[in-house]
């Protein structure tokens, strides 16, 4: 049988296919979906397949489909009790088998989720930490770059106003000899008069 989403839990449908598979016509057996009512503790149509095989909850449900008849009145014998009781380990092995069964489909299932992510961090994850690393590689040698070239963009500026503190003194000194050029010709100038 298919299990739903929630691996331990099943839906009455679910529950009827599995009796399907364990008693004859359990649909016809009206004590089913009381038993199922009763196991549904939060009114939700769905119960706990574990709690289901649990050896009391499935001995009581065997009782209320007449599977195992508990007369008071009569007195048993060795040989119907021993007859009883093997009646009751097959239900209860096959119902253990089933619940094996199930505990098998939510493994696989596991399994083949396991294996999707697998082949997803192969094809996708891998490849994108190694291009993230590339990339952050190409970060620090960038990063480096741009720090040796603001380093030389500083020199330059330390250079620039370096030079350009000479061209001033210089532009002063320019300034200092023409005015003493032009105080020196108008010396020459008076001389020569």
């Amino acid at each position: 049988y298919k299990t739903n989403k929630y691996d331990d839990h099943i839906t009455f449908d679910e529950f009827c296919e599995i009796l399907k598979n364990m008693l004859p016509s359990p649909e016809k057996n009206e004590n089913i979906k009381s038993l199922f009512n009763e196991l549904d503790i939060n009114n939700d149509n769905i119960i706990s397949f574990h709690s289901f095989m649990d050896p009391v909850t499935f001995r009581k449900f065997l009782q209320s489909l007449d599977f195992i008849v508990l007369d008071k009145k009569k007195t048993i014998t060795n040989d119907e009790l021993e007859q009883e009781m093997s009646e009751n380990n097959r239900f209860y092995f096959r119902a253990l088998s089933i619940h094996n069964m199930h505990d098998r489909e939510i493994i696989l299932s596991e399994a083949e989720t396991i294996e999707k992510l697998k082949h997803w961090i192969d094809v996708y994850g891998k490849p994108a930490q190694l291009k993230c690393q590339n990339l952050q590689f190409k970060i620090d040698e960038n990063s480096l770059t741009i720090m040796s070239l603001n380093q030389e963009v500083d020199e330059l500026r330390v250079e620039l106003m370096t030079l350009k503190e000479q061209n001033e003194l210089f532009l002063l000194q320019t300034g200092e000899l023409k005015q003493s050029r032009a105080s020196l010709q108008q010396q020459v100038s008076i001389v020569h008069e």
